[in-house]
């Protein structure tokens, strides 16, 4: 499950609902890397559903032993373009439980910490991928159109 203020903000080609909801998770999948027991993320599956990335370097890797937690905004790799005082999605990618989930109705920022609550026990003492998608602006100062990691630009 997508929070559906992603769904919004990446463009797909794909029919709103289930469907599209169905291929961005599909997409996110495979990002998922693992070599030699290590996970990581090929940011390239964003591009792929549409988006040009451009608030995110790479992912963190963290194995949560409580459903809550926190976890410093330095500890994340932002490109410039990400308005790191706002609220990113946070996406939780679990290669080896097969799980992919948004963790923005669980996450607050306060004092650049990012405090997760009450997250899934499926999510608990397994090394998952915490993919930020930070957001930016890409209308004006005057009339700021806020989106979550990336875009797809008219021509």
């Amino acid at each position: 499950m997508l929070h559906p203020s992603l769904l919004l903000n990446i463009f797909y080609a794909a029919p709103v609902g289930r469907s599209r909801r169905a291929c961005l998770v599909s997409q996110l999948h495979t990002g998922v890397v693992r070599s030699n027991m290590v996970v990581s993320y090929d940011l390239e599956a964003i591009s792929e559903i549409g988006g040009n990335v451009v608030t995110c370097n790479e992912g963190l890797i963290y194995t949560p032993s409580a459903k809550s937690f926190q976890i410093a905004v330095s500890n994340f790799n932002a490109t410039q373009l990400a308005d790191t005082s706002k609220l990113p999605c946070v996406i939780a990618i679990s290669y080896s439980k097969g799980v992919c989930v948004s963790l923005l109705d669980y996450t607050t920022i306060e004092d650049d910490i990012l405090k997760f609550e009450n997250v899934s026990d499926t999510l608990l003492n397994t090394p998952i991928l915490l993919l930020p998608l930070w957001q930016t602006n890409i209308g004006t100062t005057q009339n700021p159109i806020l989106v979550f990691g990336g875009f797809k630009a008219e021509n």
